[in-house]
């Protein structure tokens, strides 16, 4: 756990407590377990922002994860071959042609793009899928840092 100093805000919340604390009759010895309260009250400041933040994006990730509709697995690639002149290979070559392959099963299966206009849609579909597994991928690391945070709380 990173330590930070107090801010000003926490100094409000904490320092009434520790005005309550000493005027108990908090003598030396006890100073250790006064010092102890108050750093945990602070790491239960750290941990109550610590996970409004974390709610907050993860409302956020679920908010935008709403509002993509078409999706595709995939990728749209440039194929190129190589120009052939009565038997003897060339080093031009011919294309691009615009093609897309996905996985089918155990097979990888592609078709050739004939239009811009179908190739800029299957690029925003496969784009929104890409973006769906990275919202995915950072979803589960927010659910795993509230469940660490709150098993710390609990301790």
């Amino acid at each position: 756990m990173k330590i930070r100093p107090l801010c000003f805000r926490s100094f409000f919340v904490v320092y009434p407590l520790f005005f309550n604390f000493c005027t108990l009759g908090v003598n030396g010895a006890n100073w250790f377990f006064a010092i102890l309260f108050l750093f945990k009250i602070y790491c239960f400041i750290g941990f109550a922002k610590r996970e409004s933040r974390l709610l907050k994006e993860r409302a956020r990730i679920l908010q935008e994860l709403e509002t993509l509709e078409e999706m595709r697995r995939g990728s749209v690639v440039l194929q190129y071959f190589p120009r052939q002149r009565r038997g003897k290979e060339v080093k031009a070559v011919r294309g691009p042609y615009p093609l897309f392959t996905c996985k089918r099963g155990s097979q990888t299966v592609g078709f050739r793009i004939h239009s811009d206009s179908a190739r800029q849609r299957l690029e925003r579909q496969v784009a929104a899928f890409h973006r769906f597994q990275a919202l995915c991928q950072r979803l589960v690391e927010i659910g795993e840092a509230l469940c660490e945070l709150r098993e710390a709380v609990e301790a």
